[in-house]
């Protein structure tokens, strides 16, 4: 595991680590998208890439967008379930391509919507997971899942999104609250930087509940990758 003394070392170091040590790998799908005919997308990649950062208090400086990163996390934390909500607007670029019309499953109407979003997959888990923190300070039960099985599982291979997060962990350790974030995917131009923030403010969220001053953020990537349109020269 690399060990980064705040945010901005990690990512110099984690783009140096993935140019340097990447290997190539043609993908079928981006998402939703079919891109095995697109060469933008060939797949420069690190496997079971993990890292740790001690320092997070320089967060806002690595965001790809401070006031997306701001507005998302409301939404996430929100005791609605948001989709699509405003936030993606400060990034219409990014996430424009992704809204389709579909049923809304609570109301039974077709709108535009997301595949999913995290304040819908959030939902209630960020009190349960305090309630057990605050019962139980060595608790390792903490978790809060993001995949679904019983919904992603039949989107994959291009049918629709489905989430590049797995799960949060919550532990309080040495009388702070550190995260543990788990991602099968994790494109490292576009989403990594906005994935770091929102893990930190999640612990600090929780923590904040807690009274409990905030630790470190371990990451773990089972896919690490950027797409050769963002990587222009190391390709």
């Amino acid at each position: 595991m690399r060990i980064y003394k705040n945010c901005q070392e990690a990512i110099s170091e984690i783009t140096r680590d993935l140019a340097e040590m990447g290997t190539e790998v043609k993908i079928k799908t981006m998402q939703d998208k079919i891109v095995e005919e697109n060469d933008d997308f060939v797949t420069k990649e690190i496997q079971a890439y993990s890292f740790c950062i001690l320092d997070t208090s320089d967060k806002d400086n690595i965001c790809h967008n401070l006031e997306w990163c701001q507005e998302e996390f409301n939404e996430r934390i929100s005791k609605d379930r948001i989709n699509p909500g405003l936030a993606w607007k400060l990034r219409e670029e990014v996430w424009k391509p992704f809204l389709h019309f579909s049923m809304n499953p609570f109301t039974k109407v077709f709108e535009e919507r997301f595949a999913y979003t995290y304040s819908e997959r959030l939902n209630n888990q960020i009190a349960e997971v305090i309630k057990i923190l605050q019962n139980d300070h060595g608790s390792r039960q903490a978790v809060i899942p993001i995949y679904s099985k019983d919904i992603d599982n039949r989107e994959r291979g291009g049918k629709a999104r489905i989430p590049c997060s797995m799960f949060y962990q919550l532990q309080i350790r040495d009388g702070k609250v550190d995260i543990i974030y788990t991602m099968r995917s994790c494109d490292l131009f576009t989403h990594a930087r906005n994935d770091i923030w929102m893990a930190c403010e999640l612990r600090d969220f929780i923590a904040k509940a807690l009274k409990l001053p905030s630790g470190k953020m371990f990451m773990f990537i089972s896919s690490l990758h950027g797409y050769k349109k963002d990587m222009r020269g190391v390709f």
